[in-house]
């Protein structure tokens, strides 16, 4: 018999990103999609099908096996009963940090929160090196899309009103966010940068199992989508290109050389795992500088879909 997995938030950025990866899946499971702002069943055109969600409540979780957060509804976690499975993809709620990606799978406890894609991503890069950085920084570039639809309408108007010379809506970022680098968002911005780093930080060292944690810091980059990070990265001896490319390969990295192009924004939309390409530091023989580009919404989707793989298994989707 199929299991039924709500998703609450199935109209956000991140509900529709696990719907696509779910429908695709061979895993035998119902979607129940559950909206969290507008009123009613509401029926929206999404390229060219038709999406029907249900508004949000507690009687719409009722029968479910599993509820999957796309949202920071911190409410609705309080409606689940205790025994039915949890899997928080904004990580908003007190729960266990996960990303099986980069730890490999664990048994599933209680409700768990999916690690912020920039740990995730350093993460897979950290995990599979062929020793232990002496020293390590890592700069994070974060796209618009991490502050949800909201962050992506606003950078989009901010657009559109610079090139016509009218004000900027500044409700997101309280500040130009469009063509525009940030160190940190304006004061009143709902969520700052600096929050950003320290979530990044702390899920990175989890998923690091205690490990020193690289010197971070979080900028905001004027792009939609797409988490890129830059590490740079110190071993105690030199290591040579064929040791990090050997240990790098896995089905979640690809390692870009110099014929090809190397790892961007764009390019990584839609893709699993991360792309990585790196070079010798010139200045230091023991270090190297890492390039490496995500998806942000699908590291997160991907990771929230092995631990529904964990819970359910292989099967048929309904």
């Amino acid at each position: 018999m199929a299991k039924v997995v709500a998703i609450v938030g199935a109209e956000t950025l991140l509900g529709r990103d696990v719907r696509e990866v779910l429908e695709a899946t061979h895993l035998d499971i119902t979607l129940r999609l559950l909206n969290t702002e507008d009123e009613g069943t509401i029926v929206t055109r999404e390229d060219e099908d038709l999406v029907t969600m249900e508004r949000f409540s507690p009687e719409t979780l009722a029968g479910s096996d599993a509820v999957v957060l796309a949202t920071q509804a911190v409410a609705a976690a309080a409606m689940v009963k205790k025994k039915t499975p949890i899997i928080d993809m904004t990580a908003s709620l007190p729960a266990e940090v996960v990303a099986p990606m980069v730890t490999g799978p664990a048994s599933i406890k209680g409700p768990v929160a999916i690690a912020h894609p920039a740990a995730i991503a350093a993460g897979l890069l950290l995990a599979r090196l062929p020793a232990v950085p002496v020293r390590a920084v890592l700069e994070v570039f974060e796209p618009a899309s991490e502050r949800g639809k909201d962050g992506i309408d606003e950078m989009q108007q901010q657009t559109i009103n610079l090139l016509s010379f009218k004000p900027l809506p500044q409700k997101v970022f309280d500040a130009q966010a469009a063509l525009n680098l940030l160190a940190a968002y304006g004061e009143e911005a709902p969520c700052s940068l600096a929050q950003v780093e320290e979530t990044i930080a702390t899920h990175l060292g989890k998923l690091l199992g205690g490990a020193r944690v690289p010197s971070l810091r979080v900028l905001h980059a004027p792009v939609f989508h797409g988490v890129m990070l830059s590490a740079w990265i110190e071993f105690a001896t030199p290591m040579s290109r064929q040791e990090i490319e050997a240990s790098l390969v896995n089905e979640l990295v690809d390692l870009r050389g110099d014929s090809v192009e190397l790892p961007t924004n764009i390019g990584v939309a839609g893709q699993t795992g991360i792309m990585v390409s790196f070079k010798e530091d010139k200045q230091n023989p023991n270090a190297y500088w890492f390039w490496v580009g995500a998806d942000n919404l699908r590291l997160v989707t991907e990771n929230a879909m092995v631990v529904l793989t964990a819970l359910f298994g292989r099967g048929r989707v309904n």
